[in-house]
């Protein structure tokens, strides 16, 4: 196998240790902690950018933390901060 590249079913992380920047839809559902229909809905609305490689789709790891952070601090996303809920 070549370095970067991997197998269906393989591990974001790769032997080296890299975690893969690309991830396909059970593993951003798995690091999102959301359900295929949601990643699915949000990637329809526009609200998480992902992209198409050939047939597949793909999410950026990246881009979806630079969302969270975004979400949090904006309060209106998903990964609302609990604590800054008002009373």
């Amino acid at each position: 196998m070549s370095k970067g590249l991997l197998d269906v079913g393989e591990s974001p992380i790769s032997s080296v240790g890299l975690v893969a920047r690309l991830l396909t839809l059970p593993a951003t559902c798995a690091y999102l902690c959301l359900s295929p229909s949601t990643v699915k809905r949000l990637t329809r609305r526009r609200i998480l950018k992902s992209l198409k490689v050939g047939k597949a789709r793909r999410w950026d790891r990246w881009a979806l933390d630079r969302w969270i952070e975004a979400s949090q601090k904006e309060g209106n996303g998903i990964f609302m901060n609990p604590l800054a809920r008002s009373a």
